[in-house]
């Protein structure tokens, strides 16, 4: 399987502080197909935390 991770540069710099293990769990998701994934935002749901920060990047 092939597959390429593109971020935006605030969501690299969350997704790089982020344990190992949550990104495994992450791409683990992605083995049976050949898919592109762009990710907009890296951050906790409760709360919205991770909604509210992306929805104020976009501004």
């Amino acid at each position: 399987m092939n597959y390429y991770l593109e971020y935006m540069p605030k969501a690299l710099k969350k997704w790089d502080k982020l344990d190992s293990a949550i990104k495994k769990q992450f791409v683990n998701k992605l083995k049976d197909e050949e898919i592109i994934v762009f990710v907009l935002s890296v951050g906790k749901r409760e709360n919205n935390l991770v909604y509210n920060d992306l929805e104020d990047r976009s501004r």
